[in-house]
């Protein structure tokens, strides 16, 4: 959680500048821990719940966080969007090309996507590269 908490600033920028298209959706969160607006959310058929994006195999990634939530007891559902949206991509063997474009890319945490599939849940299909930002369309029922 400490590299995630030192890139908030990033996940709290208005990322609607990110986003190509999507629908909102939401679920039961975990209960504890915090989503940061713009984070990638992902339902755990571990816990049967909601959290961010880390690296593991059972998660299927649902959308981008719409609101900054630190989880307490009124906490009953968060708000998700699936769609494209512009995450960082991974670095070496993990860094993506445009010619990977249509590919699959996985999760290593809540605001990166990778090339490499081992050990990864799925994030969604490569849509675009800009520079160091891999677009990535994002919905579970595809």
């Amino acid at each position: 959680m400490v590299a995630l908490a030192a890139n908030s600033d990033v996940l709290e920028i208005d990322s609607s500048y990110a986003q190509l298209t999507g629908d909102f959706g939401g679920g039961v969160p975990l209960a504890a821990g915090v989503f940061y607006k713009g984070a990638i959310v992902c339902w755990d058929s571990a816990d049967q719940r909601i959290k961010p994006a880390i690296t593991g195999t059972t998660l299927t990634a649902m959308g981008r966080c719409e609101e900054f939530v630190a989880l307490g007891s009124t906490v009953t559902s968060i708000r998700v969007r699936s769609g494209i949206f512009g995450y960082t991509m991974g670095t070496a063997g993990d860094a993506l090309v445009q010619a990977d474009v249509g590919a699959l890319v996985y999760l290593i945490d809540d605001q990166t996507v990778a090339k490499v599939s081992t050990g990864r849940s799925i994030a969604g299909r490569l849509y675009k590269v800009v520079g160091s930002t891999a677009f990535v369309r994002i919905n579970p029922l595809t």
